[in-house]
């Protein structure tokens, strides 16, 4: 595994630099290559999402309202979410048709009879603790489409807990027909693992109300909820705010 001793070579001047010279001012500096790493190097995974966030407001995102919605799962389901992959992208489209189907249904109180919609979601792995925590952050437009191409917002939903048990319910049946074991030895450590670290932190699911720390930096005021260990949350304030910055 080359990803460690690159990782402390990223940035060393010694190990390679670039020296730039400003052709007006004539200023020059030497920046480090870098280790181009995308497993745990700050310094990368920093620019990296910097780089893509800036693509995603300026080239992808459209000029409406936008939802972060967000949503982490129970343990048990954590632990084979991050040894097979097939098995996270179906859990995720699940989530993500219960959520489309609640927009294109509040669509139609609008007369909009057949509304489209767009989302952007990113794979989370791990918490601020870096414990293990496979969940998702969707960025979807808060509103609906027409055949025309205009764009009716749509209010958040006053309490989320139908969306999240629709969404238990049907993960749950999912596990059922893929029939879901958790029998391989790495596994079985892994939730082990995970289980002691749940009794360290008093919680048998997730933190106390109040004090997650997956997912820090929020605003206080925010829609959540948790159903049989999910935890489904919507929020439009800061995206919103930085989104009109840029417009």
């Amino acid at each position: 595994m080359d990803d460690l001793p690159d990782y402390l070579g990223c940035g060393v001047l010694a190990l390679g630099a670039v020296h730039f010279v400003c052709g007006h001012c004539g200023e020059d500096r030497l920046v480090g290559l870098s280790c181009k790493g995308r497993g745990f190097c700050p310094r990368c995974m920093g620019r990296r999402m910097t780089e893509m966030a800036r693509h995603w407001v300026s080239a992808v995102l459209p000029r409406v309202r936008v939802r972060q919605w967000v949503l982490s799962l129970p343990f048990e389901l954590r632990v084979p979410l991050a040894y097979h992959h097939d098995l996270t992208l179906a859990v995720h489209g699940v989530a993500a048709r219960v959520i489309e189907a609640w927009y294109r249904d509040k669509g139609r109180e609008f007369g909009i009879a057949d509304g489209r919609r767009a989302s952007i979601t990113a794979v989370q792995r791990f918490g601020s603790d870096l414990a293990l925590n496979v969940h998702f952050h969707s960025l979807s437009v808060d509103g609906v489409y027409d055949a025309l191409g205009a764009f009716t917002p749509i209010e958040a939903p006053d309490g989320l807990e139908t969306l999240c048990t629709t969404i238990a319910e049907r993960v749950q049946k999912l596990l059922e027909r893929r029939a879901v074991e958790h029998d391989s030895s790495a596994e079985q450590a892994l939730a082990q693992a995970l289980s002691r670290s749940a009794a360290r932190r008093g919680t048998n699911k997730h933190a106390p109300q109040g004090t997650d720390s997956d997912h820090d930096g929020e605003p206080d005021r925010k829609l959540k909820t948790r159903v049989d260990g999910f935890d489904l949350e919507a929020t439009t304030e800061r995206l919103t705010q930085r989104v009109s910055r840029e417009s």
